[in-house]
């Protein structure tokens, strides 16, 4: 077997920070882009003809602001995601409700609402959604007060608030029917098919971490791998089918005797590794030989049953990082093998050689 783990100076963040990193900063560039549209929408407006100009200065404050705020989202690679979403989303709903103060005539600038709403119900949560929601009536509410121009504002309030609930509500939906599928996908990627166990990909990912923890603590951590034993001749002999019965049986085995906090995976063929947390080499090998023990007693089928040989490398003792203690254990099992399959062998036993090319 040939297993490679990334050290700890390669480990990458988790998938899910990454992914909010990658969003915020998706936020971020947005949001800059539409501050600076939304400044060059101010100055072009006061270039334009327009019967009543009293607004211009207002306006042109305004843009001042929409640039400051978009240089500032520019430059701000290192804001967190709070300031972020404050300064998208929720100036947004109140630099919008600023301009249809004065603002004459009132024009589409109530469609600026429209912005918030999407990005809180994209980027956002729920909480995001009926936070704007609110600030956008209570706002735009005080707003037209101030604007003398607004013509039946009881039609216009209403309807742009039910426009921009509903924008919200129904991206909220579709984001969270794609935030489940994303979900979905990623759990298929990290499970093996036929066990329903974590695969190589997920022990790859964790191995390290729970090593880490291991070290932090200082309790012990011991990796088991298992091999079934003449596996090839038991599909040979009695078909694939059967073959594929006896991994799903030896994965239901390990789960039922693995505790709350252990790792047990199915890293590719008839190999399936557990990752006993706060378990130290004598512990692993009782582990090891109990399920052992408990598959000589099993039929996976009428008359056919199966034997495993096992490896097993603790922690600081035979290996002091993810990838050597992977390795450690891998010359154990193959150690198992060599002598005669249908045993447990540990790391530090006289027995174990450093592996030959199989």
């Amino acid at each position: 077997m040939s297993v490679t783990a990334p050290s700890e100076d390669s480990r990458l963040p988790s998938p899910q920070a990454a992914l909010d990193t990658r969003d915020t900063d998706l936020l971020r560039r947005i949001g800059a882009a539409g501050w600076f549209v939304a400044a060059l929408v101010s100055w072009a407006a006061t270039r334009l003809a327009d019967p009543d100009p009293s607004d211009h200065t207002g306006l042109l404050i305004c843009g001042g602001v929409d640039l400051a705020i978009a240089v500032a989202l520019f430059l701000g690679r290192r804001f967190p995601r709070w300031l972020v979403k404050g300064l998208v989303i929720y100036a947004a709903v109140v630099m919008t409700s600023v301009v249809i103060a004065f603002a004459k005539p009132l024009g589409p600038v109530p469609l600026y609402y429209i912005f918030a709403a999407f990005t809180s119900a994209y980027f956002g949560s729920r909480a995001d959604v009926v936070a704007v929601c609110l600030l956008v009536s209570v706002t735009f509410a005080i707003a037209m007060t101030f604007n003398d121009s607004v013509q039946i504002p009881g039609v216009n309030f209403w309807t742009t608030v039910s426009v921009v609930t509903l924008v919200a509500v129904f991206t909220r939906r579709i984001t969270e029917r794609a935030e489940a599928l994303v979900e979905e996908l990623d759990r298929a990627a990290r499970t093996d098919p036929l066990t329903g166990l974590p695969n190589r990909r997920r022990l790859q990912e964790e191995l390290p971490d729970r090593i880490e923890r291991a070290r932090r603590s200082r309790l012990p951590l011991s990796l088991v791998i298992f091999d079934l034993d003449h596996f090839k001749r038991l599909n040979d002999r009695y078909g694939h089918d059967a073959g594929d019965e006896a991994l799903r049986a030896f994965a239901r085995l390990l789960r039922a005797e693995s505790r709350q906090g252990d790792l047990v995976a199915r890293m590719g063929g008839e190999e399936f590794i557990a990752v006993l947390q706060g378990a130290g080499a004598a512990s692993a090998r009782r582990f090891a030989e109990r399920i052992g023990e408990l598959l000589r007693e099993r039929e996976i089928a009428d008359g056919i049953s199966v034997t495993t040989s096992a490896g097993v490398a603790t922690f600081d003792r035979d290996a002091t990082d993810a990838e050597s203690l992977l390795i450690a254990a891998d010359r154990a099992l193959y150690a198992a093998k060599t002598a005669g399959r249908d045993r447990v062998i540990a790391a530090g036993d006289p027995s174990v050689r450093p592996l030959s090319v199989r």
